[in-house]
């Protein structure tokens, strides 16, 4: 049997899913004792280190990370970073010497930590589902294994993570469904790796950096000259790779990053639009309006 149908395979019903948005400054470190059949962490913003039974693994904005077992692990913002806290069975968690953290580190839906914009964030998803936890094991081993960059080009990343924002959730059957395509899709880029072209990966570390500082004054003609490529160049190879125009994913990304801010904290409208590159709210409620469907006042008031 090929690779790809060992993985293929792997699609179960009803699997339970968890999924959490992970905030931490620095320096910070979790134990977690909660990891599902299977555990996806993809990187969002700083960087993060995963120890689990020898193996090292680490990820940086738009990696994914895909590994089977319940296994213990260690997640650490930095290699220094002292224990926080520590996350058990059935997700209840707790400061080291006890003290229950639940409600202090509530953020909001589905995010928990330090604060809703701390240095590092991660997106954290399990599925309790062996078989296709069995198949990924086949397919490329139990892992941690890290795909640079997935996020950054995978249109199931991105449903993930918008339905981990939604206001009203679908059911966790299609969150779980979710998990599985991403974890499938590393899979299969873990197990046939493509060539990477010197040119894409300027693309990839200039999307990073704009991802990771969404207040700045990004165009298209600044990406270009981050990337050292024209304008008419880097649209093309930008679209080509990621699906959608540059400007059009940057406008997904910041709308992104603002339904986040707006459905966990009481920041101004003003505010958030700052945050995500806008000079006025006006501007922002505008493009807003275009990205998600609803003004960021209707959008609070249903969160």
């Amino acid at each position: 049997m090929s690779s790809d149908s060992v993985v293929l395979d792997g699609l179960v019903s009803d699997p339970e899913v968890f999924v959490l948005r992970c905030c931490l400054d620095d320096p910070a470190a979790l134990d977690l004792h909660d990891a599902g059949a299977v555990t996806v962490l993809i990187g969002e913003r700083g960087r993060v280190r995963i120890d689990r039974g020898g193996a090292h693994a680490e990820i940086g904005p738009g990696d994914v990370l895909v590994m089977t077992g319940t296994a213990p692990y260690l997640l650490k913002t930095s290699d220094a970073a002292p224990l926080s806290a520590r996350v058990d069975t059935e997700h209840r968690c707790h400061t080291i010497d006890g003290r229950p953290l639940k409600d202090e580190w509530a953020l909001g839906l589905r995010m928990w930590g330090h604060r809703a914009d701390a240095d590092t964030r991660i997106l954290v998803a399990t599925v309790d589902d062996v078989t296709l936890a069995a198949s990924l094991e086949a397919a490329v081993g139990s892992g941690p294994h890290v795909v640079p960059g997935m996020a950054l080009a995978s249109r199931y990343v991105d449903a993930l993570a918008a339905e981990a924002d939604a206001i009203q959730p679908l059911e966790d059957g299609i969150m779980a469904r979710l998990a599985e395509v991403v974890a499938l899709e590393a899979a299969r880029r873990i197990a046939r790796p493509t060539p990477t072209d010197p040119a894409d990966l300027r693309i990839d570390e200039v999307v990073a950096t704009v991802r990771e500082n969404l207040g700045a004054a990004w165009t298209v003609a600044r990406m270009a000259k981050e990337a050292t490529m024209s304008r008419s160049t880097f649209s093309a190879r930008f679209t080509a790779r990621f699906g959608d125009a540059p400007a059009a994913a940057l406008a997904r990304w910041r709308m992104d990053a603002a339904a986040s801010v707006l459905a966990s904290t009481d920041d101004t409208v003003d505010a958030v639009a700052r945050s995500v590159g806008y000079a006025d709210g006006f501007a922002f409620s505008d493009a807003f309006q275009r990205v998600v469907g609803v003004r960021p006042s209707a959008f609070r008031r249903r969160a």
